[in-house]
């Protein structure tokens, strides 16, 4: 089990579709079958993507500094964001910037579109307020289930990694601002707090 410091990555330039200026990224890990990925990202100030469009998978975001605007939806840090795959996304902004933990649960294909579609159902929750619900997480604990797709699914838990690794998952503590990735059957990390799990089938 290796554990990332996210608070001092060393980042590479890149570029999203249709954005207006590069961003910087550092790749925490990529699935060799499913080519999912979870990766810091790193926008400047002033960055958009003002047009409309779509993935062709699962997201789920983290803002760790600055606020991301998706959608006209604002996520500031401790925000936890899930937008599933085909869902619209209206114009998206960084006006001061936004460092965010980002995962995808497959290669990141963009569609733009002038087509007038629906905005699929998401989920946005506030890690800084939310309290742990009563859902076994895939450490035993209890949690709040923040997301189920056909990809996985997701849980904030407040408190203690209790027991081994029900499926391969990962963990991003949100205060120590570190991540790690655990194969199943392994002991999670000794860590307590604020913690977003994620469960892959």
């Amino acid at each position: 089990m290796q554990v990332i410091d996210c608070s001092e990555p060393t980042y590479e330039a890149t570029t999203i579709p249709h954005g207006t200026m590069p961003v910087e990224i550092v790749r925490l890990h990529v699935d060799p079958a499913t080519k999912s990925s979870t990766s810091l990202v790193r926008f400047p100030a002033g960055w958009e993507r003002p047009v409309d469009g779509n993935y062709a998978v699962d997201e789920e975001i983290v803002v760790l500094d600055g606020e991301l605007i998706v959608t006209g939806v604002s996520y500031t840090p401790g925000v936890y964001g899930w937008i599933p795959k085909g869902g619209l996304r209206r114009a998206s902004a960084t006006p001061m910037g936004c460092v965010a933990l980002a995962w995808f649960s497959g290669i990141p294909a963009w569609t733009s579109t002038s087509d007038d579609l629906a905005t699929s159902a998401s989920a946005r929750a506030d890690l800084t307020t939310i309290r742990s619900g009563t859902t076994p997480s895939p450490f035993g604990s209890m949690g709040r289930r923040l997301r189920e797709s056909d990809a996985g699914a997701c849980w904030f838990v407040d408190g203690p990694a209790q027991h081994r690794a029900s499926n391969d998952t990962e963990v991003f503590d949100v205060q120590r601002r570190q991540w790690c990735r655990i194969d199943a059957g392994n002991e999670p990390p000794d860590w307590t707090g604020r913690l977003v799990v994620r469960s892959f089938n």
